[in-house]
């Protein structure tokens, strides 16, 4: 009898965190707010948005937020960043990386991020809660429930 694989919540940790990048970078690969943040990159398009996931996730775990995914079939097929409200310092090398992204995307798009990143920190609910950053699922696995 074949074994049955039901879907599991797991916490991503750093060792994982390019498996959650993957997916979300897959998930808002045609999403039009990013379309906008990279609408100059030509080829590099596909890298800059994975680039961006990966910096997004590695950015909430070192803040000690919460990524978490859906593990199904033993692959992840879904992720997602919870922030909370209070706001730790990131480490230097999450700072550094940031810095060597915008640096490689040029002004133009870094500019486009950094004012979404404005208006979102500026309009933040103040009472204690958590803000989904990001949810993606795999376009394979959507309409399963696994959001």
């Amino acid at each position: 009898m074949a074994e049955k694989m039901d879907p599991r919540l797991i916490i991503i940790t750093l060792d994982r965190a390019h498996e959650a990048a993957a997916v979300l970078a897959e998930a808002f690969m045609d999403y039009p707010v990013i379309r906008f943040f990279f609408a100059d990159q030509g080829e590099l398009y596909r890298k800059r948005v994975i680039d961006l996931y990966n910096l997004s996730v590695r950015g909430v775990l070192a803040q000690h937020w919460t990524v978490m995914g859906i593990e199904y079939h033993g692959n992840l097929v879904a992720a997602a960043c919870l922030k909370g409200l209070a706001v730790i310092p990131e480490t230097g090398e999450i700072r550094e990386e940031e810095s060597r992204f915008f640096r490689e995307i040029g002004p133009q798009a870094a500019s486009r991020i950094k004012r979404y990143n404005d208006v979102q920190e500026n309009h933040r609910y103040q009472e204690p809660h958590y803000y989904l950053e990001d949810i993606g699922v795999l376009e394979a696995c959507r309409g399963m429930g696994f959001a």
